[in-house]
């Protein structure tokens, strides 16, 4: 089994495309990540420091923080693999953490 998946990271690796890769699946790993934290925490199974707080920072600033650092950073390197790999991550993580507060886009 795990020589499938390095067989299917080589491919990946070797045609280029593994930034896009890592982009879409961090996004799918940390936009669930965030919703099951804040199900939990709406329910009231897992503390909310929101609540209690003075100010309260929607997750949607530090989205927006991680997208224009990870995009100028993954532009401004992009034939480092290494670099460029960490900031398709980090761009994916950022989109997940905007795309999960889209709400406050409409009010």
């Amino acid at each position: 089994m795990v020589s499938v998946f390095k067989n299917i990271f080589r491919r990946m690796e070797d045609s280029k495309r593994l930034s896009q890769i890592l982009v879409l699946v961090s996004f799918l790993i940390a936009f669930a990540a965030i919703r099951i934290i804040t199900y939990f925490q709406k329910i009231g199974a897992l503390f909310n420091p929101g609540i209690r707080a003075t100010l309260h920072i929607h997750h949607l600033v530090p989205g927006i923080i991680l997208l224009l650092i990870s995009g100028y950073v993954g532009l401004s390197f992009w034939a480092t693999d290494r670099i460029r790999h960490f900031m398709a991550i980090l761009f994916g993580v950022g989109a997940a953490l905007v795309i999960d507060e889209f709400a406050l886009w409409l009010i």
